[in-house]
């Protein structure tokens, strides 16, 4: 017997490549078969009002609307999952890497089976419901949903190089790999909980800060990640691509520590006085979200790197 799973890719894509696309580890992205759609689309529809964004098409309108069109036709859906058909766990391993591509692909529902080694129908084994995040971003009725990500061949081969690159690091980089698997663990976190913030602050720390040795304010974690980041800013191909929130990353850090500060004392927080710097929490956990995938993006580069900046 041989126990499959089948996660739907929860964003809403259009895939320009030659599909089934085999990644290493046995994964394969492929649209859901005969046995699988149906559970699929009874699982989501409920959640489908007024329209299933899987199942229609998004027109621009002259008068900056979207125009909807359900979709009669089920070639033309968007439906897609990533699939283990042979079993084990390539999925897992997969995720992480890409939740480091740009955009991210994040995976909801899953479907678990089994089929005989002889071949024959698959047998049923239920389902893990996405969480409510998941719901949220793709599913509810929001913008999102007519926002389509095309999805390249090459984008696919970034994520299977980026896999290898994890599963490859030797155990004194084990820190980013621990830092990958926080990035997979916070979206469990509701996007809008202030509990994802204080997890993206974990992952920068740990990918280039250490404990601080020493009582001066020299080696606090606020003055590390200050001339740190300054330091990363000046790498090529690396401030370029972090976020432009905020004017100066450097002067912004203390602020962003007393917002932190506040958040896991309870304190009262306000964007319209001592926070205003900040502009949101949405702004606050885009910036940090956007740099952490930077530093991991960093890391599985020159590891070396990360392991020197949180050395001195």
């Amino acid at each position: 017997m041989i126990y499959r799973s089948a996660h739907l890719i929860a964003n809403n894509i259009a895939v320009e490549a030659a599909i089934p696309f085999h990644f290493g580890a046995g994964v394969v992205l492929r649209r859901p078969d005969e046995h699988e759609l149906p559970r699929i689309r009874e699982l989501l529809s409920p959640l489908a009002r007024p329209y299933n964004p899987y199942e229609c098409r998004f027109t621009p309108k002259e008068d900056g609307g979207t125009r909807i069109d359900w979709l009669e036709n089920p070639d033309q859906w968007h439906y897609y999952v990533l699939a283990d058909d042979a079993g084990g766990s390539g999925v897992h391993d997969l995720e992480p890497a890409l939740l480091l591509m740009e955009p991210s692909i994040e995976l909801s529902i899953r479907l678990i089976s089994s089929l005989p080694e002889t071949g024959g129908t698959p047998t049923s084994h239920g389902h893990a419901p996405p969480q409510p995040h998941v719901l949220e971003r793709y599913h509810y009725y929001v913008v999102h949903n007519t926002d389509r990500v095309t999805v390249r061949t090459a984008d696919f081969q970034v994520a299977e190089n980026l896999r290898i690159k994890l599963t490859a690091l030797p155990s004194e980089y084990d820190f980013i790999r621990h830092a990958s698997a926080m990035m997979k663990e916070i979206q469990i976190i509701p996007r809008r909980s202030r509990l994802k913030i204080i997890g993206y602050f974990s992952i920068i720390e740990s990918l280039i800060a250490h404990k601080p040795r020493l009582p001066e304010s020299l080696d606090s974690i606020l003055h590390q990640i200050q001339g740190k980041l300054n330091l990363l800013c000046n790498e090529a191909n690396f401030g370029d691509m972090v976020d432009t929130s905020f004017e100066s990353h450097g002067a912004i850090w203390r602020r962003l520590y007393a917002y932190r500060s506040a958040l896991a004392h309870g304190s009262s927080i306000s964007f319209d006085g001592q926070f205003a710097e900040l502009k949101s929490q949405e702004t606050v956990a885009s910036f940090l979200a956007v740099l952490a995938r930077r530093l991991l993006l960093l890391g599985l580069e020159r590891p070396q790197l990360l392991l020197d900046l949180r050395g001195c």
